[in-house]
This record gives C-alpha cells, sequence and structure tokens, in this order.
C-alpha cells in the first residue's frame, strides 16, 4: 500500500499543471484603413518579438487556436474566388489554416515544408461575413471582431519559425488557397509582436510582403521534463523520510 502511495505522488509531481499563454499580436500593430490583404500564409515564431509572453513561454509549447479579423473600414472586398490554383472555390468553401516548417509562396508539393498540423475546422468567406458583418457594416475600429481557427494541440518549438497556410482541404495534401484579413503594412510591421522576418507574409501571388497579421494565438505551456524530473524526485524524497 505504501509502494502504491509513493508512485502515486510521483505521478501527481511530475504532472506539472499547464498554464494559457496568449500570444497577441495586435496590441503592437497600428492599423490604418489600407492595411487589409489576400494572402496565401504567414509566418509565424512564438518567441519573436522579444516581450509580452516570450518570458512566461517553455521551450515547446501547444498551439490551441489562432484568432483573424476580417477587414473593417467598410471593406466591402472579399478573397479572391476561382478554379485557379491559389484561390478559393466559392464563398461558401471551408478554409483550413494548416502549419509547415517551410512556404516559400507557391502552390506546389515543392514549395511547402513538413507538414505539422491541420486546423481541426474550416471557416469559409460565408462564415466570416455571418460572424462580421459583410461589406458596409463591417467593423470599421478595433478592436474588431474575428474568426477562430482551432488546433489539436499541436506542439511547437517557441525559438522555430513556422508558417500558417490556407488550404481548401482538411488532410495532408498540398492545397493552397489564400483568405482575406486585417494586416499591418506600414513602416516598421516587420518588427511588431511576435512575427518572423521581413519576408513574413505571401500574398496571393506568392510574393514575400513586410507586414504583420493582426491576430491572437493561444497556446498551452508544456512542462520541461528537467523541471517534472526534479519535482517528482523531491516528493519522492519527501515521502521516503515520512516512511522513516
Amino acid at each position: 500500500m505504501k509502494r502504491l502511495s509513493l508512485l502515486a505522488t510521483l505521478a501527481a509531481a511530475s504532472s506539472a499543471p499547464a498554464a494559457t499563454v496568449l500570444i497577441d499580436n495586435t496590441a503592437a500593430a497600428t492599423i490604418a484603413s489600407g492595411d487589409r490583404a489576400n494572402i496565401r500564409g504567414f509566418a509565424f515564431k512564438p518567441q519573436a518579438g522579444g516581450s509580452g509572453p516570450a518570458s512566461t513561454l517553455t521551450q515547446s509549447i501547444a498551439l490551441n487556436a489562432i484568432t483573424l479579423h476580417r477587414p473593417g473600414f467598410n471593406d466591402a472586398t472579399t478573397p479572391q474566388f476561382g478554379a485557379t490554383a491559389g484561390l478559393i472555390t466559392s464563398s461558401t468553401t471551408p478554409v483550413f489554416l494548416k502549419v509547415y516548417d517551410a512556404f516559400t509562396g507557391g502552390t506546389n508539393p515543392a514549395d511547402v515544408g513538413n507538414l505539422l498540423g491541420v486546423s481541426s475546422n474550416g471557416i469559409s468567406w460565408a462564415d466570416v461575413d455571418a460572424i462580421n458583418g459583410a461589406g458596409t457594416s463591417a467593423a470599421v475600429a478595433a478592436p474588431f471582431e474575428g474568426f477562430t481557427f482551432s488546433f489539436p494541440a499541436i506542439t511547437l518549438d517557441k525559438d522555430t519559425t513556422y508558417w500558417f497556410v490556407f488550404s481548401e482541404t482538411s488532410d495532408s495534401s498540398v492545397d493552397v488557397a489564400q483568405f482575406r484579413v486585417i494586416v499591418e503594412a506600414g513602416a516598421g510591421a516587420a518588427g511588431s509582436g511576435y512575427l518572423a522576418e521581413t519576408t513574413q507574409v505571401r500574398t496571393t501571388a506568392g510574393a514575400a510582403a513586410d507586414w504583420g497579421v493582426y491576430f491572437v494565438a493561444s497556446t498551452e505551456t508544456i512542462p520541461e521534463p528537467t523541471s517534472t524530473l526534479t519535482l517528482s524526485l523531491a516528493a519522492l524524497g519527501m515521502a521516503l523520510r515520512r516512511r522513516r
């Protein structure tokens, strides 16, 4: 019975609690009326920026969700629809968000890296209109209404650059689409918030752009093995002392 008690104590100590950390790329953004764009994908580095939640991130984190925003400013412009590669088929076609470790901006298998995960939900432009209001009824000032892609706790490294890429498929196939979102297109956008580099956005043409995407990502910290081991050994030592 005492052995079982020791094992239970050890297990409890090794399961350190996770903490939710929001990576907010909206607070530093200065949004102007022209700051919206159709894009294929954008770079994301959890630790980039060196401030805010950076100090609270563990080396590994679990991505749970990312909220993007429909352009306001009475902007009635929609994404581009059609059968051409890189376009959305229609306003009612669900679009998923895929996480890759590399992306050149193209639409072929050679243009993406390793697939790390896919959003568990798809969102169509009609859905976004329903959430935020279409055309002139859209929000015209921050904080804007958002639409959220959820993920099944994809494990990411805080110091690694990843790519969020829009796609019409929810499987592992390479199908690059595009979506219309708020971006910060002004001077200094590359240094704002938690975006990785000056080539951090890929446009509908696949070209690199020095823009910052307006988003909030929800992550969970993943306890480091060394810290959980230390906690476990400390708990075991306490339990052994009590037995004596």
